[in-house]
């Protein structure tokens, strides 16, 4: 039933974030917490008369979730002056470790986008929506998402499903994602509903699911800013052309939006096909 896989679901959902207020963080206890099987995605330390930062920082600022960045930056600020002047042992390299970077690319990761708004002022663009759910299948990963993308171009709609496991890459700032194709047609159908999500439960990723081409995607973080961007090649691309193209995809991922550039090649390099899809982060906890 729908209340059974939205229940399912429910179970999957994951710790955004924990506000601590009043007193120092504890250099025994924090480690503990950032080395648990599954540790919150962002611990703030909010200090302030009667705790009043708590509650005074904790808003709503655009796409960033539980606290905005001018909070964050206050809230950093304020520790390093705290050990400054010998307040307590604080940890300023707590709010940002290498977790907390992975934990930062995974919420602006998640969530639903779509070009609904390029659509409407260029009717001729291709439809897109993806939505990435995460899930839980250690077997494939810690940060495992159940993908599902919808596309148009006026032959009606499109259905893709894919599974990815994410994880930090081997340079600094960067993340590797890992895309996988269901084997079973009908499996894949069957999951184009979230009624059927359920089925996910019972996935075994070595007899489901296989590697898709391409499908090792590198995100590169813009030194201080929120922006990955992301470059993918692979050949054999039917969906340009009737005979073997290469396919070039140029990604900018932020916490609002999603510009994906994909340029189709020929044989002899020249251009087949050429597109450009803009889609905006939907305000939405899943």
């Amino acid at each position: 039933s729908a209340g059974g896989s939205h229940a399912a679901m429910a179970r999957r959902l994951l710790l955004l974030a924990i506000l601590c207020g009043s007193e120092a963080f504890s250099p025994v206890h924090v480690p503990r917490l950032s080395a648990a099987h599954n540790p919150p995605r962002k611990l703030l330390g909010c200090f302030g008369v009667r705790g009043s930062s708590t509650f005074g920082t904790s808003v709503l600022e655009g796409r960033r979730g539980l606290l905005s960045l001018r909070a964050q930056r206050f809230i950093h600020a304020f520790i390093q002056k705290r050990q400054h002047i010998g307040m307590g042992p604080i940890s300023a390299q707590w709010l940002c470790t290498d977790q907390t970077l992975l934990n930062d690319f995974l919420e602006t990761y998640s969530g639903e986008f779509h070009n609904e708004k390029q659509r409407q002022a260029d009717p001729s663009v291709q439809y897109s929506r993806k939505l990435h759910t995460q899930i839980r299948l250690p077997s494939l990963g810690e940060n495992t998402f159940f993908v599902s993308e919808v596309t148009d171009t006026g032959g009606g709609m499109q259905y893709r499903l894919r599974v990815s496991s994410l994880s930090e890459g081997s340079e600094e700032g960067s993340f590797q994602a890992k895309h996988f194709a269901f084997k079973s047609e009908e499996l894949e159908s069957k999951l184009q509903s979230e009624d059927t999500w359920h089925l996910l439960d019972s996935l075994d990723p070595e007899q489901d699911l296989e590697l898709v081409q391409g499908g090792t995607v590198i995100f590169r973080k813009f030194p201080g800013e929120e922006v990955y961007e992301a470059k993918v090649e692979y050949e054999n691309c039917a969906a340009a052309a009737s005979q073997p193209v290469r396919t070039e995809i140029a990604s900018l991922l932020s916490p609002s939006n999603w510009l994906v550039r994909a340029t189709f090649r020929d044989e002899k390099g020249a251009i087949v096909r050429f597109t450009e899809i803009d889609m905006a982060k939907i305000d939405s906890q899943h």
